[in-house]
């Protein structure tokens, strides 16, 4: 009910997530305007209150590599977030706002499964998150990179894209 104490709350949150682990924990500039952009939207419902930005802060600060929370963690939790409210599935948005109609044609929803959808959005989100096919290609595939001896993931990412009808330059 009131969005003003999200950012001064976003800040202590922070702070003690850095007084447990004797670690300091910082957001991006891009990564918290993004966090607070979310935060702050009038349509995104805080139904635990404190707790949910408890809740989200603590995941970023575990997850977080070095104590930098980048603009791909923070992307990352918003869809975590909103695919937990049933958000994405039922509105079509991925975590960067724009719907996948605007990707893939308004009558999308007609052409794949919703789980082939919710895959996709994530898989959407962090491409835009990455600076390269590459980047994101690791991100998207390190457990069964690791298993791998050899791997061509950016291959793997732009095969799975054009599935779509997608390349990784136009997200």
């Amino acid at each position: 009910e009131r969005r003003e104490d999200i950012e001064p709350n976003l800040d202590h949150e922070l702070m003690e997530q850095s007084k447990k682990s004797g670690k300091h924990f910082a957001l991006s500039r891009e990564a918290r305007a993004r966090f607070l952009e979310f935060a702050l939207d009038p349509s995104n419902e805080w139904r635990g209150n404190l707790r949910d930005l408890n809740a989200m802060v603590t995941r970023l600060s575990t997850l977080a590599e070095g104590g930098r929370i980048s603009l791909q963690d923070v992307e990352e939790e918003i869809e975590r977030c909103r695919a937990s409210r049933g958000e994405c599935a039922a509105e079509g948005t991925d975590a960067g706002g724009d719907t996948l109609a605007t990707l893939l044609g308004a009558d999308y929803a007609e052409k794949f499964d919703d789980f082939d959808l919710a895959q996709l959005r994530h898989v959407v989100a962090v491409c835009r998150a990455s600076e390269s096919a590459a980047a994101a290609a690791k991100k998207l595939f390190s457990v069964s990179r690791a298993a791998k001896k050899s791997a061509n993931d950016s291959d793997r990412l732009t095969k799975y894209l054009a599935r779509f009808g997608l390349k990784f330059k136009s997200l």
